[in-house]
């Protein structure tokens, strides 16, 4: 064998080794390249199943590639049920048509949708539709083009809104309707009202334009007698965090109505006060009527003190008794002292207590008013005579639930008609 089939020989081995070498090495990083995507692609379909969102990829034809968890549960479909069908059967029929033009790229929105946050209705497995937010990015895996859909359902959020939009026309309704008008202000005085609630024009004809403008527009309705009660206390709100002020205001047609106005503060994150809400409220009846009672209670004490009388009122069923405030000038003790029935009576002479008792008690039987003379031991151990009388009130059946009336002094008649008398002289 010469040398020169010798070097031939050699030089064919070594390129069926090379050959052989560079086939098994690229075996090798073949299945290492699988190995690698298996495992990216692992580590992927974990990150997409994590999310809370739907995840949906697909082939540049919309042939649905991957399908996670979320999705899986947001249309009730199972992946292995999705795979390589269109994404277009998760839409309902109606808007199908537009999107498959996107999806082919023969739509002018083709382009500007990409990237952007859109609503569309979606489809699930029983057939039933429901509200969703879609966003859809264009993605190119080694050359494989396609797009990556996410999907939020927005059903919650509906839900949401809707009951934000209840509870919004249930406000406007209250505010519309309530006999109390809502107002907000910032706490220097020199700024008008900022806020204040439409049915003020209903509860006292301003429009909430009227007072929204000018910061001296609701001062000078106030009478000048109560302009000064209107000033914020601020120390008052740092101190009690609320005020409450009663006062007159002018009305459009000339009246005066009296009205209440609550003040709550609101402190800044300095602690300092820095807007207060407020309420007005139309009192006018209610502080006309505690005038008038006010007035009526202040001439009854009068009439009383006059005729040296004080009044009393039983409550039947509970025994409760309660006096007027110059009951101690005719039974010797304050009203407190002697709340009850039992107590009232125990306070009486004991010869006398029998029949006072017995008084009462007739009235009660006979319905008759009571008019009745007895002692009274005092605590100084001295007695006095006393005159009460009083009339029954029944409730709406006839029965009878309070008797009231008046307890007068009568010691000094007593006296002076068990004094002797001076026999008259004959002529």
């Amino acid at each position: 064998m010469t040398a020169e089939l010798l070097n031939w020989i050699l030089a064919i081995t070594t390129a069926v080794l090379s050959l052989l070498l560079y086939a098994w090495t690229k075996r090798v990083n073949h299945l290492e390249r699988e190995k690698l995507n298996e495992d990216s692609d692992d580590y992927i379909r974990g990150i997409l199943n994590s999310s809370t969102d739907g995840i949906i990829t697909t082939d540049q034809s919309g042939q649905i590639r991957s399908f996670n968890m979320a999705a899986q549960f947001m249309f009730g479909y199972q992946e292995q049920n999705v795979l390589c069908k269109s994404f277009l059967f998760l839409l309902p029929k109606l808007i199908r048509k537009e999107h498959e033009k996107i999806m082919s790229g023969g739509s002018p929105e083709s382009d500007t949708l990409m990237g952007v946050n859109y609503e569309i209705m979606g489809r699930k497995a029983d057939s039933s539709e429901f509200p969703i937010k879609l966003t859809v990015r264009p993605i190119n895996d080694y050359g494989n083009k396609g797009y990556i859909g996410v999907f939020r359902d927005k059903s919650a959020d509906s839900q949401a809104d809707v009951e934000k939009q209840k509870t919004r026309e249930m406000i406007e309704y209250l505010l519309q309707t309530s006999p109390i008008v809502l107002y907000t202000r910032k706490t220097t005085g020199s700024l008008p009202v900022a806020y204040v609630s439409p049915n003020v024009e209903k509860v006292f004809g301003y429009s909430p334009a009227d007072i929204t403008t000018t910061a001296a527009f609701w001062p000078q309705l106030v009478h000048e007698d109560d302009r000064d009660l209107i000033k914020p206390d601020l120390k008052a709100l740092r101190r009690n965090g609320h005020e409450y002020i009663e006062y007159r205001l002018k009305l459009p047609d000339g009246g005066l109505r009296w009205i209440g106005e609550s003040r709550t503060v609101i402190n800044n994150e300095q602690g300092k006060p820095y807007q207060i809400i407020g309420t007005w409220t139309d009192i006018h009846q209610e502080k006309v009527a505690r005038l008038q009672t006010a007035l009526t209670v202040e001439r009854l004490d009068i009439s009383l003190k006059c005729a040296d009388m004080a009044t009393w009122d039983w409550h039947i069923n509970s025994g409760e008794i309660s006096w007027s405030e110059n009951i101690c000038e005719k039974l010797g003790r304050g009203a407190d002292q002697i709340t009850n029935f039992d107590l009232f009576t125990s306070i009486s002479h004991p010869e006398d207590n029998e029949a006072l008792q017995a008084a009462y008690k007739q009235c009660l039987v006979k319905d008759e008013a009571l008019d009745h003379e007895f002692r009274v031991n005092w605590p100084d151990n001295s007695i006095h005579w006393v005159h009460m009388k009083g009339e029954i009130i029944n409730n709406s059946g006839g029965s009878p639930v309070r008797m009231a009336g008046v307890v007068f002094d009568i010691t000094k008649l007593k006296q002076l008609r068990a004094a002797p008398q001076p026999i008259a002289k004959i002529a």
